[in-house]
């Protein structure tokens, strides 16, 4: 929520995207095990937060399905703005 807040605060831009994420093989937790994603979307009228889960993906699928789910969501928000 911060980091895409903070983005666009920092850039001036009109939407600002930010993901963070455990992406393996180590450092994940019970709260936030490896798969987990947290994608922010901050534009002027509103800021969301997803909880991604990918269980049993490996790195490079995390990768790869953060881009997917963040580039849509991008798409969506360009499109009801």
């Amino acid at each position: 929520l911060e980091m895409a807040r903070g983005a666009r605060r920092l850039t001036g831009s009109d939407i600002a995207l930010s993901a963070t994420r455990v992406a393996g093989p180590t450092g994940g937790t019970d709260k936030d095990p490896v798969g987990t994603v947290y994608l922010g979307i901050a534009t002027s009228d509103f800021v969301q937060v997803k909880r991604l889960s990918f269980n049993s993906a490996d790195r490079d699928q995390i990768r790869y399905g953060t881009a997917q789910i963040a580039a849509e969501s991008l798409f969506c928000t360009i499109k009801t703005t």
